[in-house]
């Protein structure tokens, strides 16, 4: 059976020269193109949290994480060319679940991954040493000292209110009773 029109036919799909005719093989390629956009989401963020990690770490000190790496680029690759293989069978119905796939695919992930190991006192001590680095931009120390400033403020409203949470006094004033 043939369509009138092969990017609106519902019955079959030419993909690389072969012609798959019949509503099961039209099917299974909308599933597959749905978990294939779903797992190109999970790798795509998997792969990001290992590049921010790579990146926050000195390079010497990289090593294990470059393997991980190059797993998931080669994953997410395979899953890219397998794409557009599909792609190719120029199909209306395809890219729509395409893109219904890489909906779906997105919020899952982005859902469903674990956070980022995330340690703030890491960044704040790169901040610190960059601070009087000369190689580093008078923007870049600009705004660290800005940052510098407001976290001495804070600083400073946390100390001044403990010495009142904590002034000898207070003890008195909680414990005394109106008559």
């Amino acid at each position: 059976m043939t369509c009138d029109h092969p990017f609106l036919c519902a019955s079959e799909v030419n993909i690389l020269g072969w012609q798959l005719e019949g509503q099961g093989w039209f099917i299974g390629l909308l599933i597959l193109a749905v978990i294939l956009q779903i797992a190109a989401n999970f790798v795509w963020v998997i792969n990001g949290q290992v590049s921010r990690h790579i990146l926050k770490l000195p390079k010497d000190k990289r090593g294990d994480y470059y393997l991980q790496s190059l797993i998931w680029t080669a994953v997410s690759t395979i899953i890219s060319i397998v794409r557009v293989v599909l792609i190719g069978g120029n199909n209306l119905y395809i890219y729509l679940t395409i893109l219904l796939g890489n909906l779906i695919g997105q919020y899952w992930a982005e859902s469903g991954v674990k956070e980022d190991n995330y340690c703030i006192s890491n960044d704040l001590l790169r901040m610190l040493q960059k601070v009087d680095n000369s190689k580093c931009s008078n923007n870049i120390r600009s705004d660290i000292n800005k940052c510098l400033d407001r976290l001495s403020l804070e600083l400073d409203k946390r100390k001044s209110y403990k010495m009142k949470q904590f002034s000898p006094y207070s003890d008195y004033r909680d414990k005394r009773v109106n008559f």
